[in-house]
Parts: C-alpha cells; structure tokens; sequence
C-alpha cells in the first residue's frame, strides 16, 4: 500500500519514471494517486490504483509524455460516493491498453482534454453514478487517434438534464472508434459536438452499439 499525502506516486517536471508496476494499492488519500508532470515510460498496474473522493486516480498534465498504461486491475473507483475521475489526461499519452479483466471506473472513466494516440479496450471502462449527465465514460476534449473496442465501454446511470449517460462523449477530434464489443448506454451511445464537421473521422462496427437515443 502507498498512500501518502497529496500523490501516492510523483513524477515532476524534469522527473523520468521508466516503469511504475503495480500489483498492490496505490491510494492518494487527499489527492491523486499517480500524478506526472514530467515522462513516465510505463503505468503497468494489475493492483489497483484509487482515488480520493473528489479528484482522480491517475493524472497526467499538460506537457506530460506517458508511453503507456496498461491495466488489468483496477484504476479509479466504482463507489457512487467518488466524485472523482479514474484518468485525466491534458499531456500526452501514447496508448492506453486496458486488458480484458481489466477496469477503469470513476465519475468519468477516461477524460482527455490533451492528445492519446490509441485507446484499446479488452475490458470495461465506465463511470459510477456520480458522473455529471452527459459526460461519458470516455470523455474527449482534446484529440484521440484511434479507440479499438473489444470489450465494454459503457455508462447506465439516469439522472441529470440529459436524462441519462452517454458512454463516449466527443468535444474534440477522434479519427476513428472501431468497435467489436459493446458500446452501450441509457441514453447515447456516441454523442459528438454537432458543430464540427469531421469531429469523428469514422465508426467502423461489427458488434453492439446499444442506446435509446443513438
């Protein structure tokens, strides 16, 4: 267990963290549990790495440079009780590969308001129920190359002004979302800004894309 105080696990600005492997618990008690404002190589959990209540577990800021997070355990918090998002991303980060037992679970699962090259989900990534309405439980604000989904990428709680969730939620640019899995919501499925054109590049589908709405 490493749970200090503001961030269990700190890479500063001129820091470089080749490997950070965890099979344990990683818990920033009154803030992050992984922050990095400098270059990590490789985020390798298959512990699980938590989150205070209003904050996140894993977060990457502007500037940043993340090779890759792999997970097959558990990064965020499914408790209804936890405000917080399991990743923020405002740096960049390479691939986010999330194994088939693997889950990434918070108030929004995956936020990007910087640049991922590839989100390749075996797993399940979703939000608890204190996501905001609308906000997805991959929420991107910035630009995502490529999402391959093989797994579940979903979001089923109802309340809010859309009157539900959305389970990939596009502000930004996202060239491409393959799908072989299951894409499903209470509410959208994908919903993209309606004010760009091209804000996805293409949906390419041969499994289940699931809501009422779209």
């Amino acid at each position: 267990l490493i749970a200090p105080g503001f961030a269990a696990v700190e890479v500063t600005y001129d820091g470089n963290l080749h490997e950070l492997n965890n099979a344990g618990t990683i818990s920033g008690s009154s803030g992050y549990s992984v922050y990095n404002t400098g270059t990590i190589g490789t985020i390798d959990n298959s512990g699980t790495i938590t989150n205070a209540t209003t904050t996140g577990a894993i977060y990457l800021e502007s500037g940043s440079q993340t090779d890759l997070i792999s997970n097959s355990g558990v990064i965020g918090d499914p408790n209804s009780s936890n405000f917080g998002y399991a990743i923020h991303n405002y740096g960049n980060l390479t691939t986010l590969n999330n194994k088939a037992n693997g889950t990434i679970v918070g108030a929004i699962g995956m936020y990007n308001k910087g640049y991922i090259s590839t989100i390749d989900n075996a797993g399940t990534i979703t939000n608890n129920s204190n996501g905001q309405s609308g906000d997805g439980a991959i929420y991107n604000s910035g630009t995502i190359d490529s999402i391959v989904n093989t797994g579940t990428i979903s979001s089923n709680y109802s309340s809010g002004v859309m009157g539900g969730s959305v389970a990939i939620r596009n502000f930004g640019t996202i060239s491409s979302i393959t799908n072989s899995g299951t894409i499903s919501s209470n509410n959208f499925a994908i919903l993209s800004d309606s004010t760009r054109l091209n804000a996805i590049g293409e949906i390419i589908n041969s499994g289940l894309i699931k809501a009422p709405q779209a």
